[in-house]
């Protein structure tokens, strides 16, 4: 089996450079593709190489939950974690 690989989006850079690190320092984990939820929409090219997405509820400009609405319409047999 691969490497658990996971999309991360979180608005503050402190928190997201920390959870990527975390992530980075577990063997069978990969942050394949960081956000800042600047966006007003997310490409499924962005997410598609991910398995998993860990979301920010509360992003400026496109918050978290409709950013994993328009996700999940794009690629629907993906995770999510909030």
């Amino acid at each position: 089996m691969g490497k658990i690989t996971v999309f991360l989006a979180e608005d503050h850079a402190v928190v997201r450079e920390g959870l990527a690190e975390l992530i980075r320092r577990e063997s069978d984990m990969e942050v394949v593709w960081r956000s800042r939820g600047r966006r007003r929409r997310c490409s499924s090219c962005e997410t598609a190489q991910a398995r998993y997405r860990l979301m920010d509820i509360a992003m400026p400009i496109i918050n978290g939950v409709e950013a994993t609405k328009q996700i999940k319409a794009s690629v629907p047999q993906h995770a999510f974690w909030f």
